[in-house]
């Protein structure tokens, strides 16, 4: 058993992939985190009054080198994050503008949400600075740049790094999934809970952009039911894109549909979506040979 233990995991693992599809990880990663860097003023938070960061504990600043009062030191930062995840997403020095735009990220993203809520792994970056450092690390370079010379063939260089990523992404879901469970049991699930929660964040006039849809389901109590029930099963059977490639873009496709959904129902959207389109293939080829990978032994 334990053969066939180790067999399968270097098949998971050290399946060969395509540099196209770890670069085009590398490319939505910095878009994301382009997109979500320049929406927000986090250098503005480092010169709040003191005052704000009274509940922010010592050792979280040091963890992440946060220090009151150095607003134009981080306003640098953040234009040379912004530099340097252009140079990611066009492919110039890739690898570099990736690890060290992975390295800002890390020092940038609480920011936005540490005087607020004392967690610094909020509002939408610790999934593109954790991809960004990988692709870093991964031997993609500079795959979507047109080259006289043929694309490299695939290998298992390129094919761990990319089921590293997709674990992490379905982490999100499954361990969303687990939340629930933990804090309300099975009765998350049922259609008062849920009618509750839509009827909160769709009357909240300070999030409350889109009413109707949530409004709606929460008045027809079997509806809210099944949407608590779909709502877990989808969260736990996520964990299915990781061991089965061909399941991989039809789940995709319903985690973005669940998402699309969640917005107009709730209000509420994840930042990170883009990388939910790492789970497909983007040079569709079929039967990629598996042999001359390596193995654990």
């Amino acid at each position: 058993m334990s053969a066939r233990l180790l067999d399968a995991w270097n098949r998971h693992w050290f399946a060969p992939d395509t540099a196209r599809n770890l670069a085009m990880a590398r490319l939505l990663a910095a878009g994301t985190a382009l997109w979500v860097l320049l929406s927000r003023d986090r250098a503005g938070v480092s010169g709040l009054d003191p005052a704000f960061w009274a509940e922010v504990a010592p050792s979280t600043r040091w963890r992440f080198l946060l220090f009151p009062g150095h607003e134009r030191l981080e306003h640098f930062l953040v234009l040379l994050t912004a530099v340097l995840l252009i140079g990611a997403l066009v492919g110039v020095q890739a690898r570099i503008s990736a690890f060290a735009s992975g390295l800002l990220l890390y020092h940038l993203a609480p920011l936005e949400s540490i005087v607020w809520t004392g967690s610094p792994a909020a509002r939408g970056l610790t999934l593109p600075a954790l991809t960004l450092l990988l692709c870093g690390i991964a031997p993609s370079a500079d795959a979507l740049v047109p080259r006289r010379n043929k694309s490299p063939s695939p290998s298992w260089v390129y094919g761990w790094p990319l089921r590293l990523l997709q674990l992490w992404l379905v982490s999100v879901y499954f361990f969303s999934g687990l939340g629930k469970l933990r804090a309300s049991g099975i009765a998350w699930a049922t259609a008062s809970n849920l009618s509750n929660w839509l009827y909160l964040v769709t009357q909240n006039e300070l999030i409350a952009v889109h009413q109707r849809l949530g409004s709606w389901i929460a008045g027809h109590p079997y509806l809210a039911g099944s949407t608590g029930t779909g709502t877990l099963l989808f969260e736990f059977g996520m964990v299915t894109a990781v061991v089965s490639k061909r399941w991989r873009p039809w789940l995709a496709t319903a985690a973005l549909l669940f998402h699309l959904g969640i917005y107009f129902a709730m209000n509420i959207t994840l930042n990170s979506w883009p990388l939910l389109l790492t789970l497909y293939d983007w040079d569709r080829q079929q039967g990629i040979d598996s042999g001359g990978r390596p193995g654990l032994s």
